[in-house]
């Protein structure tokens, strides 16, 4: 959709440039205000059907009725000279590939709806919360890998030259392969112009084997609709409950009703860690369900982070606030990993330091509520990180995308050893805002609009997003492992679709998850 938006931007100004040259040629004038027109209708209708907040919205047509402005003032300005504005204009028809996806990855300007923290605060990181103009984190602009360890020293002529640090990249516990091959390069700020320059001769150097950029990642929560369905489960008295309408698609009264039947059977209590912004760890809801990593971990500036936490592992039959996966104190441990600031940014290199993390840590079920169109086919940082949790037993959450997109083109979601996860709404249908799975291995569909959660301080909101819908899967998953440790991602992935529901855009976003049926085909079958 907003390749579309950036295409009806450029055909209005490119028409806008036409009509404003055609002078006293009639034909040329009418057929270019034409479609600028055109243009015009096509891109105000565009913006009012994406599913963004108001403020985004605004913000979004004002920023390009600027640039549209200033073009056309540049290009009257530039008729004095009669073949500059030609010139202009042929310049900026060849940099249309450049110009939209510029357009794409600035667009729409994000009002995150968990933000509590003021900008002020000096407990947010500038290095974790603000990029430099490349998208690109300002504390180490590339990865790269390395033949081996001791290739190193190849690099010290282009360090010299550009005054780069290059530092080993990832610390995982164990020995991982592919993870202790890793390399951040930080570009002094001095020499960022030259990056182009630098990437080049990086690849020229025969002992990197590979390289790609250390992407900043942004959390992204759709506009919330209004209005939920309400239900009444028999099992809980949690009071928000029947606020949870997705309880009713997902037929949580028979799963609350077989689970408590089932605290006996549990083997373990299964580690689910949620990588984000963070966690409330004193939340009324949370609180007799958590357990601390590392205190830094257990303060949530943001509210993401402690939202998609409650949807998987708030503690249910409490009496308080909503219920989750985690009947009862048996089942589900959740704890925090921090890979997100404050407002919502982190990068590639943090993100993976947390899976590491998470997994040397014993995480049965690693859920990630984050991830962004990629630059490149596949991140090999991603793929190589999933794979040391994978292998070290953790199964793998990943929200698939609000980007109205193929999540193949989205990471991690589109990683190697990952269960995507798509977003369904009310009815049962594809979220509008979703990223579709069909190119996914592992993809699967949970409700993910108005979906009401924890957030700190004991409050609650209704929320939207796949990041909603990634921690439903997690915290079934975490139930599955607790009934059963030794399930593997496979395995998992073949209980959710063979019990899950065949919706009718199964086919782009996989089968809506049934609890009650896993939990039952776990318990009566031999895995």
């Amino acid at each position: 959709m907003l390749g579309y938006l950036s295409y009806a931007f450029i055909s209005a100004a490119l028409s806008l440039g036409g009509w404003i040259l055609s002078g006293d040629r009639k034909t040329i004038t009418r057929i270019a205000g034409a479609l600028f027109y055109t243009s015009i209708f096509a891109y105000a209708a565009l913006v009012f059907i994406q599913d963004w907040s108001t403020g985004a919205k605004i913000l979004t047509a004002s920023r390009d009725a600027f640039l549209l402005c200033g073009f056309s003032v540049l290009i009257m300005a530039a008729r004095k000279i009669k073949i500059l504005p030609f010139i202009i204009l042929a310049t900026f028809a060849w940099n249309i590939p450049l110009l939209t996806s510029y357009l794409q990855e600035h667009t729409p300007f994000t009002i995150k709806a968990g933000a509590i923290k003021d900008i002020n605060d000096k407990n947010n990181s500038t290095a974790q919360s603000l990029t430099d103009n490349l998208g690109l984190s300002k504390s180490g602009e590339l990865l790269i890998e390395l033949k081996s360890n001791d290739a190193l020293s190849k690099l010290d002529d282009i360090k010299a030259k550009y005054d780069l640090n290059i530092q080993r990249a990832f610390h995982p516990k164990d020995e991982s392969g592919k993870l202790d091959e890793y390399y951040l390069v930080n570009i002094p700020d001095s020499k960022l112009k030259e990056i182009e320059t630098i990437k080049k001769e990086l690849k020229n150097i025969y002992d990197v084997y590979y390289m790609e950029p250390n992407e900043m990642l942004r959390l992204d929560v759709p506009e919330n609709t209004t209005g939920t369905t309400k239900h009444k489960c028999n099992h809980v008295d949690d009071p928000l409950d029947s606020d949870q309408w997705m309880h009713e698609a997902l037929e949580m009264d028979k799963y609350y009703g077989l689970l408590n039947t089932l605290k006996t059977s549990a083997k373990r209590k299964a580690k689910l860690f949620i990588l984000d912004s963070g966690v409330d760890s004193d939340h009324e809801d949370l609180v007799d369900s958590y357990k601390s990593l590392k205190t830094e971990y257990d303060v949530d500036g943001n509210g993401h982070g402690t939202h998609c936490a409650a949807v998987a592992a708030a503690s249910t039959n409490n009496g308080k606030g909503i219920a989750s996966f985690a009947i009862g104190n048996e089942f589900i441990e959740v704890t925090g990993i921090k890979v997100m600031s404050n407002f919502g940014f982190g990068t590639q290199k943090m993100i993976i330091d947390g899976i590491i993390e998470a997994a040397d840590s014993g995480a049965d079920v690693i859920s990630m509520s984050l991830g962004g169109v990629s630059n490149q086919a596949r991140q090999k940082a991603y793929d190589a990180a999933m794979k040391y949790a994978n292998d070290k037993g953790s199964i793998v959450i990943v929200a698939a995308g609000n980007s109205s997109m193929d999540a193949d083109k989205y990471s991690p979601a589109n990683s190697k050893g990952v269960i995507a996860v798509a977003a369904t709404d009310e009815q049962s249908l594809k979220a509008s805002f979703t990223n579709t799975v069909e190119n996914i291995e592992y993809g699967i569909a949970a409700p993910g609009v108005n979906i009401i959660s924890a957030l700190p301080n004991n409050e609650y909101k209704a929320l939207s997003g796949t990041s909603m819908a990634a921690p439903h899967v997690a915290g079934l998953v975490a139930v599955m492992k607790s009934l059963q440790p030794n399930l593997k991602t496979r395995e998992v992935f073949k209980i959710l679709e063979k019990t899950g529901v065949a919706i009718e855009d199964h086919y782009q976003i996989g089968k809506l998850i049934q609890p009650h049926a896993v939990v039952k085909l776990l318990v009566g079958e031999d895995m």
